[in-house]
């Protein structure tokens, strides 16, 4: 009974490592896209900048 028990909280903390790996690289993901857009847009800014300045 207790080797029951056992499998079924290991698959349960399976699942729940699961998913929180996939949260983890979503979130990753997210911030990284998030990250690179801010930095292109700064990029660009400050070329518009000093176009402007120059």
């Amino acid at each position: 009974m207790s080797l029951v028990i056992t499998l079924f909280n290991f698959k349960m903390i399976k699942k729940n490592v699961g998913i929180n790996v996939h949260t983890y690289v979503v979130c990753n993901l997210y911030c990284f896209f998030f990250y690179y857009t801010i930095s292109l847009y700064l990029h660009m800014y400050f070329l518009y900048v000093n176009k402007i300045l120059i």
